[in-house]
């Protein structure tokens, strides 16, 4: 067993922060500072979990000898400063998957990762660590050449009467364009390893908010592959409806909710791949946490002569060269919406 802690800096505090924090403490990784832009919540989560150090000043974490890594959960305006002043110091950086509005602050996020390829530099795409996604990538070749994709998924609503933030804004990194497509994007070029060329898109949005409440747009790949995707954010419910179905030239493969479906040509009917109890979005967002902080401390080496903690690189990781990649899909839809016709992605 390796017997070196990787020291953590925490930065933003959501509903499942503790949760990471104590998962994070079981696999060889020491939370040694927090950052939360309320000094006073930081401070309460602080001493409910021993962190020896905490501030409402990001420099002040950043910049410390004792931390190796840094993982940013904030809204777009904090996410990208942050992560790009923490990879030009030499830290690795894990956040979540952010598709900025602002083309300038994406391309000098992307440019950091690129000049440090021997950091860490992951934006956080929870299918990517999602068990049925991984088992759909796994039996792709089981149905032949893919011929189209269809993905459809129904999410709960921004909208809420006691609360109105980022989310709600597409200025600010909200709506269901930036928050759940770039997933959806950013999955289907994992899963078929390719990227779009040329999209259309329409977008809907309700007069409450300044933000996309439903999004659909169809996507041509470099193979010429045609993606179908609709997205909505008008549930109440905690549970996402997700439909993601890959047609190939002998059969598909269909992901419904939480079960992978398989039918072959000449087959009488479906065969079941996987069955999964349903799982709130929470529960199955700590449960991709999860699945993540296992593989983690496996992509570091720990250098003894410089003391230093260097990243192995992984194919299946994304970077923040997809995350780029991702936002420059997502503004191509955007202006479709405006032009109504098809654009070509300009990466």
């Amino acid at each position: 067993m390796k017997k070196y802690k990787i020291m953590v800096g925490i930065f933003g505090i959501e509903s499942f922060t503790t949760y990471l924090i104590n998962i994070l403490r079981s696999k060889h990784f020491s939370i040694t500072a927090l950052w939360d832009k309320d000094l006073a919540t930081a401070s309460n989560l602080a001493q409910k979990l021993s962190i020896p150090f905490y501030s409402d000043d990001y420099d002040e974490v950043i910049i410390r000898k004792d931390i190796d890594l840094i993982i940013v959960f904030t809204a777009p305006h904090f996410l990208i400063p942050i992560s790009t002043r923490a990879v030009s110091i030499g830290k690795h950086v894990i956040c979540n998957f952010c598709a900025s509005p602002d083309r300038l602050e994406m391309s000098g996020i992307m440019e950091a990762g690129e000049y440090y390829p021997q950091l860490l530099s992951m934006p956080f795409n929870p299918y990517r660590f999602d068990d049925s996604i991984t088992l759909l990538r796994d039996h792709l070749d089981d149905v032949g050449d893919p011929l189209y994709i269809r993905v459809t998924l129904s999410c709960h609503t921004f909208v809420s009467n006691s609360r109105y933030d980022w989310k709600c804004e597409t200025s600010m990194g909200g709506g269901v364009l930036n928050i759940h497509a770039s997933h959806i994007i950013d999955i289907v070029g994992y899963i078929i390893a390719g990227k779009p060329v040329k999209v259309f898109g329409s977008l809907l949005r309700q007069k409450v908010v300044h933000s996309d409440t439903m999004a659909t747009f169809e996507m041509v790949m470099d193979t010429d592959l045609h993606v179908f995707v609709t997205i909505s954010a008008f549930l109440e419910s905690k549970v996402s409806n997700l439909e993601f179905i890959v047609s190939g030239s002998r059969g598909y493969l269909s992901l419904r909710g939480n079960n992978l479906f398989r039918w072959i040509y000449g087959e009488s009917e479906e065969t079941c791949l996987s069955r999964r109890c349903v799982r709130t979005d929470s529960e199955e967002f700590n449960l991709c946490l999860s699945n993540m902080t296992n593989s983690l401390y496996d992509m570091f080496i720990y250098n003894e002569e410089q003391r230093k903690i260097t990243y192995q690189a992984n194919e299946n990781i994304p970077n923040f060269i997809d995350m780029g990649n991702t936002s420059a899909v997502i503004n191509a839809i955007r202006m479709s919406d405006n032009t109504r016709r098809f654009l070509n992605v300009e990466y």
